[in-house]
């Protein structure tokens, strides 16, 4: 049997699939969200990669369930960001590939 990994900041779970997963560990009526707003993680030829969060409210806290890396094209690195110099990542690296199943159950919380 093929089992799911969830990542939050608690620690890892397993499970059957993501709702399933969330289900059991969070209960059937778990309040899920999608973060709208995107953290700037650093910028590198030309791109800037972004950062957010899936959260589900768990006991009166928010626990991310998962985070989502991506990158976007931009001009050029904001003047605010060369202001800050060495407190803003401004080097390149790499962000971690996650599952295809994040971004699906994302794009279905978007829809």
């Amino acid at each position: 049997m093929n089992f799911t990994r969830i990542d939050t900041d608690r620690g890892t779970l397993y499970g059957p699939s993501f709702a399933g997963t969330l289900t059991h560990f969070f209960g059937q009526n778990q309040h899920v969200e999608w973060e709208c707003h995107q953290l700037t993680a650093g910028y590198s030829g030309g791109r800037c990669t972004v950062s957010t969060a899936i959260r589900v409210h768990y006991r009166g806290q928010w626990i991310v369930a998962a985070r989502s890396f991506g990158s976007r094209t931009v001009d050029a690195i904001p003047e605010c960001a060369m202001r800050f110099g060495s407190s803003f990542a401004t080097a390149p690296f790499d962000a971690p590939k996650l599952p295809r199943w994040v971004y699906e159950w994302a794009y279905d919380l978007l829809v």
